[in-house]
């Protein structure tokens, strides 16, 4: 139980690392400016404001498929309707 707990932390710890999330010694983070740092931050939006984004496109997606496809029931359905003659019974 122990050695799989171990070789498990060795792993993800590997794969943080390879990752970039953790630097040792002078990484990435090191050799960047203060101020660039900040702007990166502050462009990055917020959860909420990707989530929103992200909902967004895909309703518009959706509406755009549904107006697609009620164009094309109706060219099919309107001809054949009104091309129907109504006999009256006698």
């Amino acid at each position: 139980m122990g050695l799989s707990i171990a070789l498990s932390a060795i792993i993800f710890l590997g794969w943080v690392v390879q990752k970039d999330m953790i630097v040792f010694g002078g990484g990435k983070v090191a050799e960047t400016g203060e101020s660039s740092q900040l702007a990166a931050v502050s462009s990055i939006p917020s959860p909420i404001e990707n989530s929103k984004q992200t909902f967004g496109a895909a309703f518009k997606e959706i509406s755009k498929q549904f107006d697609a496809f009620k164009a094309s029931v109706s060219a099919v359905f309107v001809p054949f309707i009104t091309g129907i003659e109504v006999y009256d019974r006698k």
